[in-house]
């Protein structure tokens, strides 16, 4: 009776972690590792605000030997902040990625918020799928919040799936400027497009 009260547990405990994945919180841990060419597939740590005057914390763990990238902030709904590895002093990316001290090692990241937050790892190519949760904290849902990275030479589709028949679906543009390097994304629903 023990063994199969055991195995239940183990079951319902499997079947809680995968519905966690993906979806957006208040805490994370993230591994970026780096790049394995110096092909300029820069990655970077993705933090998207899910509601208005979200502050967050985004910690570099300093057990690889370099805490450059600690990063304090406030976002508002649909924005993101991106930050590169190869950047602050240390690259932790790949060789000529940056002109800063080598490291090639990766960073391991603790982000904490105060409302939910996106947290994703992404890379300037053309070789990357995401798939993004929800505002509803869900796979399916009506509304979606997506950083699309700068692409290394073609572009970049926008997949979108509908779950019941005559779904009207309308995808708009909030960015007012590209935002190509470590720093805040620039959003204005009022003038989407």
């Amino acid at each position: 009776m023990k063994r199969i009260i055991l195995f239940i547990s183990i079951l319902l405990l499997a079947k809680w972690a995968a519905f966690g994945q993906s979806e957006p919180s208040t805490y994370f841990n993230i591994f970026v590792p780096p790049n394995n060419e110096a092909v300029q597939r820069n990655v970077a740590l993705v933090i998207t605000a899910v509601s208005d005057s979200t502050t967050f914390t985004i910690t570099d763990d300093g057990m690889d030997g370099d805490t450059d990238d600690n990063v304090q902030g406030v976002l508002m709904a649909g924005q993101s902040y991106i930050l590169y590895i190869k950047d602050n002093g240390i690259n932790d990316d790949a060789r000529y990625a940056s002109g800063g001290t080598l490291k090639r090692d990766g960073d391991y990241f603790t982000i904490n918020s105060n409302k939910i937050v996106y947290a994703s790892m992404s890379t300037d190519s053309d070789w990357q799928h995401n798939f993004v949760p929800s505002v509803n904290k869900k796979s399916v849902g009506q509304k979606f919040y997506i950083y699309a990275p700068k692409v290394s030479s073609s572009p970049r589709d926008l997949n979108v799936f509908a779950f019941e028949n005559n779904t009207t679906i309308s995808i708009y543009k909030i960015s007012t400027v590209t935002t190509l390097q470590t720093g805040y994304t620039n959003i204005d629903f009022d003038q989407k497009q």
